[in-house]
């Protein structure tokens, strides 16, 4: 099998839209198509390649890959697999990042005690080692003009930000030539290319490279002779049964080219769309398809063979050659009721910690004392940590707040010096219910929304896009730490940092 990685940097703006209804908000994908690669390589190479067109962009053989998210060593992340569950009564379960292992469980296995409102984990992508990516985006309006005024139109794209990068493979069948695999890869071969909708204006550009150091991830030899199986979905998956109807339930594993059998479990979401063909200027036929993240487990009536295992290399599904149906097969992640991340932290058990108490009261005062020091500077770099990185967050609301409005780049607007002293007064010796109450709640409270009188406050109930202000923005942000132990001193980080943003006509930080 021919696999070639590919490094996907955006220059611009992408738009990958969600679904093809043109009415409603606009929701984009949190990844690039791998239909999209498909269609650029087809717009170049479809008349040269002749007869071969149809073996490379139709038949399967030649599967173009999703675009995942990846962090700053190459490592491509991972869609949230569907079965994670948090309690929403204990918070979050990831904080700056990085995911608590000890907040998580696997709904495959039976339900812990401490679990008292489980909430499914569904947006981000996960790496290896614990990471969650978050892909930004940002909406921009725009006006439609028919024929005449009256006819004018406001819509608006939302799209995945520029600068950020994502990871590709292309991968081949053994019987697809070496030359022929070539001429596709070299279409992305340090090429500027364009992809997504309104790629003729300014979205679409992406910076593609091959990673040449890469190796071919193979499907384990040890499921051959299993009668149990777990496909975690990289990609979307469209399935369809024996009589050609799409179906969103694989009830019949032999719909995938598996063994008879049943499904055990399973934690599935799906979406429908109609992929749009540049070349014909139409839609094609819509799809149904299962989404990236679901979780299936199967039990076969007789044992898996290696040619299964080389079906699962090659993906399940139809539209492979687009990306779908990408599967991990018995993922590690997923073993367990926890997630075990590679360089994980150790957490502590109950009984760690009491050992730990009762050798904590033979230490000396110096020894006690610089670890409390110690602890409080942690705690002071994590709050900072949070806060920088809501204030690029804030900083990206602006703008978003600066194109919905249509706000000049040299007129000031937000919260000034003023508003924000507020925010930081009302967490001065305050607990976090009190300090919400503050800030949204009270009569007279900081961060009010309104119009011009007193009853609001214009800076903070200025729109940063359809249905949203910067004071909903900003309450979300808090309430979603309520619990932490360090929950005013990272609003007081925040405050501190944000009183310059309004002083900068672009929104950029100081």
């Amino acid at each position: 099998m021919h696999q070639a990685q590919l490094q996907l940097e955006l220059l611009d703006n992408v738009v990958q839209s969600k679904r093809s209804a043109t009415a409603g908000e606009h929701e984009s994908l949190d990844f690039i198509a791998g239909s999209a690669l498909l269609g650029w390589a087809a717009s170049k190479l479809y008349t040269l390649l002749g007869s071969d067109a149809f073996m490379v962009f139709h038949s399967g053989k030649v599967r173009f890959g999703d675009g995942l998210p990846a962090i700053e060593n190459g490592e491509a992340a991972l869609p949230m697999p569907l079965c994670w569950h948090e309690d929403k009564v204990d918070g979050v379960a990831y904080k700056n990042g990085v995911v608590d292992a000890g907040k998580i469980y696997n709904w495959f296995h039976q339900k812990p005690d401490w679990v008292k409102q489980p909430r499914q984990l569904r947006n981000g992508f996960i790496t290896q080692s614990g990471k969650i990516l978050l892909p930004s985006k940002s909406h921009s309006p725009h006006i439609a003009i028919i024929q005449k005024p009256d006819d004018n139109k406001l819509f608006g794209y939302e799209s995945l930000g520029s600068t950020q990068r994502y990871i590709a493979t292309i991968t081949a069948d053994d019987d697809i030539s070496v030359d022929l695999f070539d001429k596709v890869v070299s279409e992305f071969r340090s090429k500027v290319i364009r992809i997504g909708r309104s790629k003729s204006t300014e979205y679409g550009r992406v910076k593609a490279e091959i990673l040449e150091t890469t190796t071919e991830k193979k499907i384990p030899e040890d499921i051959s002779g299993q009668k149990e199986l777990t496909l975690w979905l990289r990609s979307d998956m469209a399935i369809r049964d024996n009589h050609g109807s799409p179906v969103l339930l694989p009830i019949d594993p032999t719909w995938l080219g598996l063994p008879k059998g049943r499904i055990t479990n399973a934690f599935i979401r799906y979406r429908s769309y109609a992929p749009y063909n540049a070349y014909r200027q139409a839609r094609d036929v819509e799809q149904q398809v299962l989404l990236a993240g679901s979780v299936i487990k199967f039990e076969f009536d007789e044992p898996l063979t290696k040619c299964h295992a080389e079906i699962l290399a090659g993906g399940l599904g139809t539209h492979r050659e687009a990306g779908l149906g990408v599967v991990e097969v018995n993922p590690k992640l997923l073993a367990d009721s926890r997630p075990c991340f590679e360089f994980a932290s150790i957490t502590l058990t109950n009984t760690d910690r009491a050992t730990d108490n009762v050798s904590s009261e033979s230490k000396s005062p110096l020894i006690a004392f610089l670890e409390k020091r110690a602890g409080r500077t942690s705690s002071q770099q994590d709050s900072k940590q949070w806060a920088v990185d809501k204030l690029e967050m804030l900083r990206t609301q602006y703008l978003s707040a600066r194109n919905y409005n249509g706000i000049k780049d040299d007129q000031a607007f937000g919260p000034g010096r003023s508003q924000w002293r507020r925010v930081y007064e009302a967490t001065m010796g305050a607990t976090p219910d009190e300090v919400i109450s503050k800030l949204f709640t009270d009569h007279d409270c900081a961060c009010r929304v309104g119009n011009n009188e007193r009853t609001g406050d214009d800076d903070w109930s200025i729109d940063i896009s359809q249905g949203g202000t910067l004071s909903g923005w900003l309450k979300q942000e808090v309430e979603s730490i309520r619990d932490e132990p360090d929950f005013n001193l990272c609003l007081q980080w925040l405050t501190r940092l944000a009183e310059t943003l309004r002083d900068n006509p672009k929104g950029e930080l100081q």
